[in-house]
């Protein structure tokens, strides 16, 4: 909220998520269209009802980089929640039956910030997307390397700042 009250416009949450999907391994990336609202944080600003969705304009941003950049990538729904382990191997009691639902609904990962981001970038009227690096697989256990986490985070923090500035070029050429 406090850069938007200095004039931001574009925001692109860059960060690394917990897969719900088999066929999404370590490494891969997701470009978020919306999130489900499992914080605390966004509940304070509208009802529960009220939607956590990704700028349409940022997330073809992202999609339109993302090809320029040869890379492929996940385009879908995610769950957010604010406690860290509570959907993961670290969490008290069976994490594997809290995240079912998510997985059969089709939800490809869980994150912590991206809904909140949503909400409020929707209700400042400014655009805001996400775009994520799998660190591990919650369904399969697979987990990433250093190595292989760190080239993906470094491939999708390229593929935002191009987003970025197509946003603000696209933005000058209508003025």
């Amino acid at each position: 909220e406090e850069l938007t009250n200095i004039g931001c416009k574009y925001f692109i949450r860059i960060g690394t998520c917990g897969s719900l999907s088999p066929q999404i391994n370590p490494g891969a990336i997701i470009i978020v269209t919306g999130a489900i609202r499992g914080d605390g944080a966004s509940k304070e600003y509208v009802p529960i009802e009220y939607p956590a969705v990704a700028d349409y304009r940022t997330v073809t941003a992202l999609r339109n980089r993302a090809k320029k950049e040869s890379t492929n990538y996940n385009l879908g729904i995610i769950r957010t929640h604010d406690a860290f382990y509570m959907e993961s191997p670290f969490a008290f009691g069976d994490y594997k039956k809290r995240i079912a639902i998510w997985a059969e609904a089709g939800t490809l990962a869980i994150e912590n910030e991206s809904s909140t981001l949503f909400v409020i970038g929707s209700l400042r009227k400014v655009q805001v997307g996400a775009i994520l690096v799998v660190a591990g697989n919650l369904i399969t256990g697979k987990k990433g390397t250093k190595d292989e986490l760190q080239k993906s985070i470094d491939k999708a923090i390229t593929i935002a700042a191009g987003a970025l500035v197509d946003l603000q070029e696209e933005k000058e050429e209508k003025i």
